[in-house]
């Protein structure tokens, strides 16, 4: 018989027992919220007098308060395990089950009761301490109305991710019969997605060389097995759009709506094992034994083949060797653990020894298609009538860069990527080919030393877009990319700065030979000549000419007044008219190093076992190594260096003072230091 009378007063008695799950929560949001904004805030006070923008503290401190404090999401999913597990602990002692069962409250009002006090607990020490933390950022200054927002949308998504979180770590304690068990279950859930996905991405990494995080979305859904993979990846996506100049509204909204109806099916899945697990289930590993096998199944493959990623690593030869001594012994070793676990008998550790083999043949399998490219991922290459366009991005510097294009950050190889368009022509199609082909037969040596990365997005005639990153070496496909640099549109993508509005120019640099030099300010018009120079050289500038010639000297532009840079932008001999109107402003650049310049070179020769150090200061010999020399900060992919050859060079500039600058020699071009 139920009592509403009783039953107030049960949950009442709930509240005040569990009341230090309050204490605890309100201690530990005081510490990630108020405190961290007080020593947060102190701290950007005396970078503001050093030199940092307010703008930039008012978007560092709404980041404190949502989607930039990992502390916060550390707290939700930590608060959520432990209220879980300690809320209904109950369920694994014979003893409290019948006590509960005895009182005239249904299991409904049970359940009910304490997941209300678990989601309070954690909800008003939030908004609670959350309150303070903006009395703070009002009191000093630096709350906005859009800190106000981005605090509300973080608390919303925190929110659903504890009762997302919490909900498993019921259920885990529902599917238990012992604490330890219960324990074990609950991190399984919250981690098993995140685990799989790991596991994958590992032996992706490891044995596909063309493999591109783009083509692999598929793992997000495995991802999303695991709501702690759900706050990593929030935590990642939105600190980035929520701290930069647009919002993603649309896709936090449809994030939002996706957590909400995983919270109910979660929280449905809950009170429905709490309705029908029997009584008699405390003291028992499992509280539904038929499901002992599957769990079984599901955790021992999975935790063997991420065994075999780390074993991979033991040795460079015979890894694949290590991968399946890897897996087979974990599996042996899980497989006799759980069964110990399950009947709490040593001497089941080798029952069910069908069940063993079948999961070492399914894990050993599934390394094996990895292992073995089983499904062609690697020689992938669509049919060309499949193919409706295809874009690429390189990085023609030495060392990847960062550029400034479009009013955002961004590589340059991705932006290059986005921005061109191919088609399906002939020559396109026959160099996809010949990159393709060569895949499988790169040596990890050469990979590592001499190959440079070329990243590939097909756009199908279906709408789907499939994503390759290759190894090539570039004197390879040299020939055929100089014909598509010219192509309408490629060379746009290469160099944003053709797109470069000179009104928006702050400044310009010039580095030479190591040094800069500020060429232009915004209050001189020459900034606005030297650009439209630039540009004016860079579409003039010939495919066959960016792929044979070597940089001589680099410009750097600054945009608007929070010193947007965008970096990157070689020189080359042939670009005239940038050399000439740097010589109106005072600064020569010349097109090849001259030996009057030159007052040291030092040689280290590591090709040997026996290293060659050499210094050079006779003008002779050094105006003969001279033409064999690259500058190292001007480097691009299409010139080919020799290895472990690093050269060092004194210069006297025109001012009289002496700068350092490293150089390469060409690839064959090392002259007998003997």
């Amino acid at each position: 018989m139920k009592s509403k009378i009783f039953f107030s007063k049960f949950r009442s008695g709930i509240f005040r027992r569990e009341l230090w799950m309050g204490a605890l929560a309100l201690l530990v949001f005081f510490l990630v919220l108020p405190v961290s904004t007080l020593m947060k805030v102190e701290l950007w006070a005396e970078q503001l007098n050093q030199g940092m923008k307010l703008w930039e503290i008012q978007q560092n401190y709404a980041g404190m308060l949502s989607f930039n404090n990992l502390g916060l999401l550390i707290v939700t999913f930590v608060s959520a395990a432990v209220f879980g597990i300690t809320g209904f602990a109950y369920l694994h002692n014979q003893r409290q089950v019948d006590f509960y069962y005895s009182q005239p409250v249904g299991r409904r009002e049970l359940f009910t009761s304490r997941a209300v006090v678990a989601v309070l607990y954690y909800v008003v020490p939030y908004v609670l301490n959350l309150v303070l933390a903006l009395v703070i950022g009002l009191a000093k200054g630096v709350c906005t109305s859009r800190a106000f927002s981005m605090a509300g949308l973080a608390f919303v998504h925190n929110i659903l991710l504890f009762v997302i979180a919490y909900m498993l770590s019921v259920i885990a304690m529902e599917l238990t019969g012992r604490i330890f068990v219960g324990i074990l279950g609950s991190a399984t859930l919250l981690l098993y997605g995140w685990g799989i996905c790991y596991t994958l991405m590992g032996y992706i990494g490891r044995n596909f060389v063309t493999f591109d995080p783009r083509s692999v979305k598929w793992l997000e859904w495995i991802g999303h097995l695991s709501p702690v993979y759900w706050g990593v990846s929030d935590y990642r996506n939105y600190t980035s759009a929520f701290t930069g100049k647009s919002i993603h509204v649309s896709g936090f909204i449809l994030s939002m709506l996706f957590l909400v109806l995983v919270g109910a099916a979660t929280t449905v899945l809950a009170y429905f094992l709490n309705k029908i697990r029997k009584a008699e289930s405390a003291n028992h590993s499992m509280a539904f034994p038929k499901i002992g096998t599957v769990i079984k199944f599901a955790i021992v493959i999975p935790a063997s083949l991420l065994v075999g990623v780390f074993t991979d690593t033991f040795t460079y030869q015979r890894r694949f060797t290590w991968t399946i001594c890897g897996i087979v012994f974990s599996a042996i070793l899980l497989n006799g653990i759980m069964e110990i676990i399950y009947h709490m008998d040593f001497r089941r550790v080798l029952r069910h020894k069908l069940q063993l083999l079948l999961m070492v043949c399914a894990s050993v399998a599934v390394a094996c298609i990895f292992q073995f490219d089983l499904f062609h991922y690697d020689s992938y290459l669509p049919e060309r009538e499949e193919i409706a366009d295809v874009s690429v991005g390189m990085d023609f510097t030495q060392y990847a860069t960062t550029i400034y294009a479009d009013g955002i950050y961004t590589m340059a190889k991705e932006y290059m990527q986005e921005q061109t368009s191919l088609g399906n022509t002939d020559i396109v199609y026959a160099m996809l080919q010949q990159v393709v082909g060569q895949q499988r037969d790169i040596g990890e040596e050469k990979a590592s030393v001499d190959l440079k990365i070329m990243d590939i997005c097909y756009k199908l005639t279906n709408g789907r877009r499939v994503y390759r990153s290759y190894q090539v070496d570039p004197a390879d496909i040299q020939m055929a990319f100089s014909r598509i640099y010219e192509m309408t549109g490629v060379r746009e993508a290469a160099f944003p700065v053709l797109k470069a509005d000179p009104e928006r120019v702050k400044d310009i640099q010039l580095c030479y030979f190591s040094e800069y030099m500020q060429v232009a300010t915004k209050q001189s018009p020459d900034r606005i000549k030297l650009l439209k120079a630039y540009q004016q050289d860079l579409v003039e500038m010939s495919g066959e000419a960016l792929t044979t010639e070597a940089p001589i000297a680099s410009l750097n532009f600054t945009y608007g007044e929070n010193e947007e840079a965008y970096q990157g932008c070689m020189i080359f001999p042939e670009n005239k008219r940038t050399l000439a109107c740097l010589k109106e402003l005072g600064y020569t650049v010349e097109a090849q190093i001259k030996d009057k310049q030159v007052e040291l070179i030092e040689i280290e020769d590591y090709r040997d076992d026996n290293p060659v150090l050499k210094s050079i200061t006779d003008a002779e010999t050094i105006d003969k190594i001279l033409p064999n020399l690259v500058l190292s900060e001007c480097g691009t992919i299409w010139q080919q260096y020799e290895n472990n050859v690093y050269v060092n060079m004194s210069i006297r500039t025109e001012k009289g003072y002496i700068v350092r600058t490293s150089c390469y020699f060409r690839k064959g071009s090392v002259p007998n230091l003997d």
